[in-house]
Formats: C-alpha cells, sequence, structure tokens
C-alpha cells in the first residue's frame, strides 16, 4: 500500500514539473522570455508560485532544464573511460558519448539558443551559473582521473577550460545548421584541431 502510495506521489510530482515546463515553454514562445513571469508561468500551470519554486528555482531553470543532472551524467562517463587514456582524450570521449543526447534535443536546444540571443538575462544565467558550474564539474572529473588536487594543480581547470571552449564552440556551430552538420564530428575536429605540445 505504501509503495503505491509514493508511487502516485511521485507521479503527480512528475505531472506537476511537466506542466510548469510546458506552460514556461508555451509562455516563452508566445510573449517572449523577457516578457513572462513566474506568476504567468505558475498560473498557466494551475499551480501557486510557492509550487513553481519547489520545482524551479527560477525562470532561467524551467529553460535550462536538467543541466546539473547532464553535468552529473558527463562526469560519471569521464570518470568510466579507460584508465590509459589521456586526460583530453577522455574529455573528448565522454562528449562525443553525449552529442546524440543533444542531437535528440534538437528542436528544444535551437529554440532556447533563439531565446538566449534575445535576451542578456538568459545569456547571463549562464554565464554567471551555468558556466561556472560547467567548469567546476570538469576540473574535478580531470583532477580524480589526474589523481591532483585542483588547487595546487593548474592542468584539470586548464584542460576543462580548453573542453569548454571546444564544447561551446562546436555547439554554436552545430546549431546553426543541425540537420547537415553532426555534432560529435565537430567536437572531434575541434579537439583535432588544438595544437599539440610544445618546448
Amino acid at each position: 500500500m505504501a509503495e503505491v502510495s509514493t508511487s502516485k506521489r511521485e507521479e503527480k510530482k512528475q505531472a506537476t514539473h511537466r506542466a510548469i515546463t510546458d506552460a514556461a515553454w508555451d509562455l516563452f514562445a508566445r510573449n517572449g522570455y523577457d516578457d513572462t513571469t513566474v506568476d504567468d508561468i505558475a498560473a498557466a500551470a494551475d499551480v501557486s508560485q510557492r509550487t513553481f519554486f519547489r520545482y524551479f528555482d527560477s525562470k532561467e531553470a524551467v529553460l535550462f532544464g536538467a543541466w546539473r543532472d547532464e553535468f552529473d551524467e558527463l562526469a560519471r562517463r569521464m570518470r568510466e573511460r579507460p584508465a590509459d587514456e589521456s586526460p583530453m582524450d577522455a574529455m573528448l570521449g565522454a562528449l562525443i558519448s553525449l552529442a546524440g543526447y543533444y542531437k535528440r534535443q534538437r528542436a528544444l536546444r535551437i529554440e532556447r539558443a533563439r531565446l538566449v540571443a534575445t535576451s542578456p538575462n538568459v545569456g547571463r544565467y549562464q554565464q554567471v551559473t551555468i558556466s561556472p558550474a560547467f567548469q567546476a564539474m570538469l576540473t574535478d572529473a580531470l583532477a580524480d582521473r589526474l589523481g591532483v588536487d585542483p588547487a595546487d594543480d593548474i592542468r584539470p581547470a586548464l584542460y576543462a577550460a580548453v573542453g569548454m571552449a571546444v564544447t561551446r564552440t562546436a555547439t554554436d556551430r552545430w546549431l546553426e545548421d543541425p540537420d547537415r552538420i553532426d555534432l560529435a564530428e565537430l567536437v572531434r575536429a575541434g579537439f583535432a584541431a588544438l595544437p599539440g605540445p610544445t618546448s
């Protein structure tokens, strides 16, 4: 009986999360991102503002969805790469393995990129919240592979910054023509274009 109750409660939570997300995206498309408020989203989803904030800490969080889960998944994939791979090869392999997931979300990512381009608020959220979290996750995962403390060794943070730059550049290029361009190939080409070590 308790299991059935827990399952129904979980289903209700998922339905509420989906209702908020769907309402937000509908309003973003109709009214624009900046002209849509949390109150608008809550009303359209038929929930209170308090309920909205139990699921999302801001409307930006609705727009970017489960980005923390994506980062955790990328870190897990990096940690599962063969132990004899270099840090950069492990990062490349993990990023390529996620490219298929990105491609399945193509329509959402195209629309999100459009909204980011039209709103300074969204760009600020990316810059202040998401990008630092991405870099911190990559840095920690690379430090684990290297067996070093990132506070004492510059390499994890440096490799992470390079990985972020390649990923951002490849994703931006892919979104320009996702029907013709393969994201995984762009990521691979980006890493291949990096200069080798110099003496």
